[in-house]
């Protein structure tokens, strides 16, 4: 009977999975074959009916019908025949079979981890199929800075300064801060503006306010996180409720680039910062700095370890399967450990037999690693097979039947060599295969030519007027 087994792709909700395959109950007992009274010669091809349900099958060989002398047996064979040789002749026989199922075959699999390395990560890439475990990206903190204390603009009627950005790498925003001269705490609002144009609208998705408090420094947004997209435009700054207290500083001319992209303009509004502006165009830059998180290329190691994989009492332990992908420059080795992490067997094949092992716990653990940043194996998938004794059943025994071996030129088989023996190797003398009169059975010196000649009739002569009573 097939046994079949499964492996499962990775995917985003923890999953753990025991499948138990082809249990089997009440196996059927096998029908041996009614048996001739005589079988010519030393050898007996016994037959059974094939059995739903069974793996493999027993025949046994006796020379008592209670098994008490058992002759020869079988053992655990696949097929439904078995012959026996090496039998005497005029010695009678008994024949018995029955059927068995083998341990079920059980798969491991798991479609996520509980206990990931903080370095590896569940692709979400839309280059690969989801799922997939790949080293994390790195996340790499840039701060950028532009403009200078070249100028100030303490009287100026408008009191919201922004520089405006075109965005070439997405990432995320984590702080605003100004250069600012405040004699007097005021209200301080750092602001984000989008627009999907260099010159369109810039529409307001970021504000927070609080108080500033006093001194010639950098005044913080504090933590925020807010969202860059490549191919967008962003307005960012800072506006002050009250001129007189406060002056902002900027720098003249420049197109400085940041980390994330390239500056295309600066302007000054009113306070409150409005819902929406647009680019005023200026080459000035105001006296700001941002800080920005994103992700860089991928780490250059990480690991995945598998929950505990426990072998049923009286199992084994069968194959372990994985498909890994490894792009130039990157590596993936599966590593089978035991209940205490330490490692049974390093860089294991996949489809490799684990049978070998006594462990009654073992893990897997997947350690992936790069020396090219912008690329990272992959692994898509992973199992481990076992057999659960549980499964496993024995049919009880078949019929018995019986046989008596008698001479392999027993034509007539009536257990003696005579004249009617004779007439049916006359009757076939000199026929080859194929010709009417030809007759198989005659055909008894070894090796057999398919002729029937002075060969056959030697043996023959050998067993003239013998008897097996």
């Amino acid at each position: 009977m097939m046994k079949r087994m499964y492996h499962l792709v990775w995917t985003h909700v923890l999953c753990f999975a025991l499948i138990s395959l082809s249990v089997v109950y009440g196996l059927t007992t096998p029908a041996l074959q009614t048996e001739p009274n005589l079988t010519r010669g030393t050898c007996n091809q016994v037959n059974w009916g094939n059995v739903g349900g069974a793996d493999e099958y027993l025949a046994e060989c006796a020379e008592d019908s209670s098994f008490n002398s058992i002759l020869e047996s079988s053992g655990w064979v696949i097929d439904t025949d078995y012959e026996f040789c090496d039998l005497t002749l005029g010695q009678k026989y008994w024949y018995r079979a029955k059927a068995r199922s083998l341990p079920d075959l059980e798969t491991w699999l798991q479609t996520n981890s509980s206990d990931f390395a903080s370095d590896v990560q569940t692709s979400v890439d839309v280059y690969t199929l989801p799922g997939n475990v790949i080293l994390a990206k790195n996340i790499v903190s840039n701060s950028d800075t532009l403009g200078g204390t070249t100028y100030s603009d303490q009287y100026g009627a408008e009191w919201l300064n922004v520089n405006f950005f075109q965005c070439t790498q997405s990432c995320t925003l984590t702080s605003i801060s100004a250069y600012l001269n405040i004699t007097q705490s005021v209200t301080l609002e750092f602001v984000v503006y989008e627009s999907s144009s260099q010159n369109g609208t810039y529409s307001r998705v970021h504000k927070n306010t609080l108080s500033s408090g006093t001194g010639t420094k950098w005044f913080s947004s504090g933590s925020i996180s807010r969202s860059l997209t490549a191919g967008k435009y962003y307005g960012i700054g800072v506006s002050r409720s009250y001129f007189i207290y406060t002056t902002p500083y900027f720098s003249s001319g420049g197109s400085g680039p940041v980390s994330w992209g390239t500056k295309i303009g600066a302007g000054s509004y009113s306070y409150p910062a409005p819902s929406s502006i647009s680019n005023e165009g200026h080459s000035y830059e105001w006296y700001q700095r941002y800080t920005t998180s994103g992700e860089q290329g991928f780490k250059l190691s990480g690991n995945i370890k598998s929950t505990s994989i426990n072998l049923p009492t009286g199992g084994n332990w069968g194959n372990i399967y994985f498909s890994p992908y490894t792009p130039y420059g990157t590596s993936l080795i599966v590593d089978v450990l035991d209940g205490s992490d330490s490692i049974l067997i390093n860089n294991v094949q996949s489809g490799a037999n684990l049978s070998g092992l006594t462990a009654q716990q073992i893990k897997i653990r997947a350690n992936l690693a790069t020396t090219l940043s912008g690329y990272t194996p992959m692994l898509y998938s992973w199992a481990v097979d076992y057999t659960n004794p549980s499964g496993a059943e024995e049919s009880s025994w078949s019929n018995v039947e019986s046989s008596t071996q008698t001479f392999p030129v027993d034509f007539s088989m009536n257990g003696a060599i005579g004249m009617v023996d004779f007439a049916i190797l006359s009757n076939a003398w000199q026929s080859s295969d194929g010709d009417s009169n030809w007759n198989a059975i005659c055909d008894v010196a070894q090796p057999a030519n398919n002729v029937i000649d002075i060969h056959d009739l030697a043996v023959f002569v050998e067993f003239w007027l013998e008897s097996i009573n």
